[in-house]
C-alpha cells in the first residue's frame, strides 16, 4: 500500500494514533489493497503496530494505526 502517513490524536481515547490516507484511483490493484486491509484486522502483536480501522473519505482510504 502507498499513500501518506499523519500523526493524530484519538479524540475519544486520547491515544495517538497513525493515520495512512490512500487514494483509490492511484491503487493498481484494488483486490490487494482490500485483501491486506482484512489481514491486518485480523491480526494482533505487540511488537507491530497494530490496525486499528479502517474508513472511505473522499474517494480516500484512511487506514487507522
Amino acid at each position: 500500500m502507498s499513500g501518506t502517513v499523519q500523526l493524530a490524536k484519538c479524540v475519544r481515547t486520547g491515544m495517538q494514533v497513525a493515520i495512512k490516507q490512500m487514494v483509490i484511483a492511484k491503487q493498481a490493484k484494488k483486490e490487494v489493497l482490500r485483501n491486506e486491509i482484512l489481514i491486518m484486522k485480523e491480526s494482533h502483536h505487540d511488537n507491530i503496530v497494530n490496525f486499528l480501522d479502517a474508513y472511505m473519505v473522499d474517494g480516500e482510504i484512511w487506514v487507522c494505526f
